[in-house]
């Protein structure tokens, strides 16, 4: 029998508590990836977060303006051509499942009580804080018309 014992803070054991770490930091960082992909691979939800970001008014809208919205946007008239079909067929599913699920997930502040909803707000977003990058030609593209590059 061997007599040896790693004490606590040995660097093994330091190193597979890192690693532990890094994991549980990944599948979390993973996890959010995955729950802001699914909030946002819906169109219903991105045309409230666009009129919201759009919309003039920083207070709070009714839900029934954004729907009017949405809805004018997915049957392609104005607003005030919406059918109160039409907008009751999107107030019901921004009501019942697309504002709990933003605002479960940060986006907006939805008062469901009042029939309000607004963007929340965000610091450190990732359009303010990281510019957008452009791909890079090769070296040997510049100033070409090279598309592909074998």
């Amino acid at each position: 029998m061997d007599d040896r014992v790693a004490p606590d803070d040995s660097p093994a054991r330091q190193t597979q508590r890192a690693r532990s770490a890094f994991k549980n930091q990944s599948s979390d960082a993973v996890s959010r990836a995955d729950d802001l992909f699914e909030t946002l691979a819906n169109r219903r939800r991105r045309e409230t977060l666009r009129y919201l970001r759009d919309s003039p008014a920083a207070e709070a809208v009714s839900v029934r303006e954004v729907s009017a919205h949405v809805a004018a946007w997915e049957n392609e008239v104005e607003p005030a051509a919406v059918t109160y079909k039409q907008r009751k067929r999107v107030y019901t599913a921004l009501y019942q499942s697309h504002l709990p699920k933003l605002h479960e997930h940060g986006f907006v502040e939805y008062d469901a009580d009042r029939g309000t909803v607004r963007l929340a707000p965000r610091t450190g977003s990732p359009r303010a804080s990281r510019p957008r990058r452009t791909p890079r030609r090769p070296a040997r593209c510049r100033g070409t018309s090279c598309s592909t590059v074998p």
